[in-house]
């Protein structure tokens, strides 16, 4: 699975009072139940690419805050990460040769 341009988390929706996401995606109650971290961690050991994410502002994050929020993502993947899980960073690389790679694995 890919996702490119989605919402890092629910979470980030919260952290100012101007949200920049169409009302209807919104959960309620979502929160008292996880995050899409979790989901994404639900995920393992699929395939899972996620890219150019946004926050609450539609303002793309930053690798290092992905990386704090989906640790436990990485943490379900475990040993798997290297070959099947690609998250926001300066290495990430386009859907076509992410696919491939995961392919030919």
């Amino acid at each position: 699975m890919s996702a490119r341009g989605g919402l890092l988390s629910f979470q980030s929706l919260l952290e100012s009072p101007f949200v920049y996401v169409p009302h209807d995606v919104i959960i309620p109650g979502a929160l008292t139940a996880g995050d899409l971290a979790d989901l994404a961690a639900a995920l393992a050991p699929r395939p899972l690419q996620l890219a150019e994410l946004v926050d609450g502002q539609n303002r793309r994050v930053t690798a290092d805050e992905a990386a704090a929020v989906l640790e436990p993502v990485r943490r379900e993947y475990g040993t798997n990460a290297d070959r099947r899980l690609s998250l926001p960073g300066p290495d990430a690389e386009s859907v076509a040769p992410w696919l491939r790679q995961v392919l030919r694995n």
